[in-house]
């Protein structure tokens, strides 16, 4: 199954931040508007095999999840379509694996010439665009959870210094990422928070659909 709407992951956490100013600037908003989880409206995950193995800001991909284009300053290998590269073995996998199973580099592609550079390695998720970048270093991840937490870097332009969630999942040779939370006070914070539902590609993101990565060309 493949859904189409990739801009959503990256796109949702945008929106909810711009409406959050707009409702502050007018006065009339809740002070808990734009602090909303993506991972409120997720329902369980499901399963969702992976190629050889078994199976989400984001955002979704809102700010908390924001985009990527390729600026080229982390560096990292170009994955197969199976997700697996040459990493950098920064990162923490609490199961002790060694090396991120989705390290590469990717592009989510809007459909209209426009999309997402994603570069990911054991220690970092770059997300470049010609719209805006989002630079997140990873906290800890978990290929047999399918997770990432992620703090968001102090010079992103939505929710810097916040922690991250990332989900993702493979729908046969196709992966699939969603920020189930891009506004968590602390990675514990985000790592409690409950998962995207990769049973759900189309509408399993908080509502929105997963986004797809393709590896670089």
């Amino acid at each position: 199954m493949r859904h189409d709407d990739t801009r959503t992951s990256f796109t949702r956490p945008l929106a909810l931040a711009l409406t959050t100013t707009l409702l502050f600037a007018s006065g009339c908003g809740d002070d808990d508007s734009g602090s909303q989880d993506a991972s409120s409206s997720s329902s369980d995950s499901g399963t969702t095999e992976a190629p050889g193995s078994t199976g989400t800001p984001g955002s979704t991909s809102e700010g908390g999840s924001s985009g990527a284009q390729s600026s080229g300053e982390t560096t990292a290998a170009t994955t197969t379509a199976t997700g697996t590269g040459d990493s950098t073995g920064n990162g923490t996998d609490s199961s002790g694996e060694q090396g991120l199973e989705i390290a590469g580099t990717w592009f989510e592609d809007f459909g209209d010439g426009s999309g997402v550079d994603h570069i990911i390695d054991d220690s970092g998720w770059d997300q470049l665009s010609d719209f805006g970048d989002g630079i997140f270093h990873i906290d800890s991840f978990d290929n047999a959870a399918r997770t990432v937490i992620a703090q968001g870097d102090e010079a992103n332009e939505f929710f810097p210094g916040l922690y991250s969630k990332f989900n993702w999942t493979w729908d046969g040779d196709d992966l699939y990422y969603c920020t189930a939370v891009f506004d968590a006070e602390t990675a514990a914070d985000a790592e409690a928070s409950p998962d995207a539902d990769d049973g759900d590609l189309g509408a399993g993101c908080g509502g929105f659909g997963w986004s797809l990565l393709s590896p670089a060309r």
